[in-house]
């Protein structure tokens, strides 16, 4: 075997290891850099990976609707609900008016991805449903 091809083999080897300990949650992806992977072509499969991971957390997150308000606290502790809210000005906030939601709502949709929202009644709405 050259060296040439030992290299090769040994960075295949290394980049698999990476990605199966990102997948597996043994690694924290928000520990890389996507900007400067995505640059490389050696780094690109592993950025793929950690993107799909990224998506992934924000797909597994929850928004709580009580009443007219929205509790975003479990979107705002994943990678992307970090970013979009804290380029909104919202980062600060756990509870969003609708106006406000809306607005992370259509930045969301530029990923592709729709927030599932657990709609939780109101004590009124328990009340009246009786």
């Amino acid at each position: 075997m050259s060296i040439d091809n030992f290299k090769r083999q040994f960075f295949i080897n290394f980049l698999k290891k990476i990605g199966n300990l990102v997948r597996h949650d043994e690694l924290p992806h928000r520990n890389f850099d996507l900007e400067r992977l995505k640059k490389k072509d050696l780094w690109k499969p592993l950025a793929k990976i950690i993107l799909l991971k990224r998506i992934e957390e924000l797909k597994n997150a929850q928004v709580e609707k009580k009443g007219k308000k929205y509790y975003v606290e479990d979107l705002k502790n994943t990678y992307f609900g970090e970013y979009i809210m804290e380029k909104l000005q919202f980062a600060r906030r756990s509870v969003l008016e609708e106006s406000e939601y809306n607005k992370i709502v259509a930045a969301i949709k530029k990923l592709n991805y729709e927030v599932p929202i657990v709609i939780q009644p109101t004590t009124t709405e328990k009340f009246f449903e009786k």
